[in-house]
């Protein structure tokens, strides 16, 4: 299991760790409290200058040594225009009643690619 470690430092640094591994490190900071202007996401797609279907994707994600089987495949197309990416997910069989499975978040993680190459 994975868990986070005790307490942020006074600076906001954290840890998560797997047993005795370390998997993830970060700094928790305040942000901006305004809120960000709304996103027409039906004009941005028009700027989509390309569109890989799944197969693709998990192709490329496979090239670099990225392997997912059928269960965490949740991506059906990744669209990129020139700073954004778009993911249309699907969800992967046997979600149960989570209502964010772990498998639907790693998909749209998966959407990365879409940046590279």
């Amino acid at each position: 299991p994975v868990s986070a470690a005790g307490d942020v430092d006074p600076d906001g640094a954290f840890a998560v760790r797997a047993g005795d591994a370390t998997v993830c490190t970060g700094k928790v900071a305040a942000g901006d409290a305004t809120a960000p202007s709304p996103c027409d996401i039906a004009s941005s797609l028009t700027s989509v200058s390309e569109w890989l279907d799944g197969e693709t994707v998990y192709a490329r994600l496979a090239a670099f040594g990225l392997e997912y089987g059928p269960t965490l495949r949740g991506l059906a197309r990744v669209g990129r225009a020139t700073d954004t990416v778009f993911a249309e997910l699907v969800a992967p069989a046997g979600l149960g009643d989570d209502p964010l499975p772990a498998r639907v978040l790693d998909a749209a993680l998966q959407a990365v690619v879409g940046f590279v190459d």
